[in-house]
């Protein structure tokens, strides 16, 4: 097993014309049971983009060539 720190972009857009502000969660989910959830408060103005990042150690399991 390999513990890694893996960073996340997470891209959001706005296709409304008045900004959005809200909270963005992500959540993975392993054989039907959440291994990783955050909650990010965020903010997107009108007709606009941003992109965020979640960073999270995973815990990876196989064969890897190095």
């Amino acid at each position: 097993m390999i513990d890694s720190d893996h960073v996340l972009p997470i891209y959001l857009m706005n296709d409304l014309y008045t900004t959005w502000q809200g909270s963005v969660r992500l959540r993975i989910i392993r054989n039907g049971k959440t291994v990783i959830e955050q909650t990010q408060p965020c903010k997107v103005a009108e007709l606009g983009a941003t992109r965020i990042s979640s960073s999270q150690r995973a815990r990876l399991q196989g064969r890897y060539k190095g």
